[in-house]
């Protein structure tokens, strides 16, 4: 089925096709009711969601059976595990990531690729008074530094930033983790950004060994932004990868 790109979903599209690069196969899409292209399973998944909810989780199916084709994949149920992460097939790494105005996914079956996390969201400063909820205190203690409208917006960046990664290290420890678990830093010129600590709850040091070495990249559009987080499998990796990948 075809999807419907409008100038957001295209540009979601094209900043994650030129941020994540060949390896990785993109899609993305305005959401839309397509229940007759879901698999059955995916339907009862939906049973008793909203309108919105139906659209963005059935559009992004629709995306990811897309960017499996790229890869050359077959089309598969993609009904979400029981912890609901997504279901890819073997072999494929992928994220998903949706907003009222997009649903997008990026996948890849290249072996170089250990895990991936995307995340899409509205150019809307964070308010101040939920930068306590997402921010270290190191983190706003840099955000106070701020100019005045960019101390929110990069607020926002640190929110999705830290979706990016959560998606990413998901899979290979399994953690559920809190927006101040992570800190991060940001290289505004650049359009990056590093795990600087993490909080080790689970007393896992392997965990923050791994998370240290993502490599996290953002953009930032007139009504969208994007951010990506990925682990190359270059990167020598302790903590458990052979379980189910990608996230949401």
């Amino acid at each position: 089925m075809p999807s419907k790109v409008d100038d957001s979903a295209r540009w979601v599209r094209d900043n994650l096709s030129r941020t994540l690069g060949t390896r990785f196969a993109i899609a993305a899409s305005k959401p839309y009711l397509v229940l007759d292209a879901l698999y059955p399973g995916e339907r009862e998944f939906l049973a008793g969601a909203v309108a919105k909810r139906r659209a963005e989780f059935g559009t992004a199916r629709v995306c990811a059976r897309n960017a499996l084709a790229q890869l050359g994949e077959s089309a598969i149920d993609l009904t979400p595990y029981p912890d609901r992460s997504p279901r890819w097939p073997a072999g494929v790494v992928g994220s998903i990531s949706h907003v009222a105005e997009c649903c997008a996914v990026a996948a890849t079956n290249d072996p170089s690729v250990r895990a991936c996390g995307i995340d899409v969201e509205g150019t809307v400063p964070l308010p101040r008074e939920l930068e306590a909820l997402v921010c270290t205190a190191r983190e706003q203690a840099w955000l106070s530094g701020q100019a005045g409208a960019d101390r929110g917006l990069l607020g926002k960046v640190l929110f999705s930033a830290k979706e990016a990664v959560f998606k990413c290290q998901f899979p290979m420890s399994r953690a559920m983790l809190e927006f101040t678990d992570v800190d991060l830093e940001l290289n505004c010129d650049g359009g990056g950004f590093d795990v600087v600590d993490v909080n080790l709850r689970k007393g896992d040091i392997g965990m923050l060994d791994f998370m240290r070495k993502i490599n996290g990249r953002f953009v930032i559009g007139q009504t969208l932004m994007v951010s990506v987080a990925t682990l190359d499998m270059t990167v020598e990796v302790t903590a458990d990868s052979g379980k189910a990948r990608g996230l949401r």
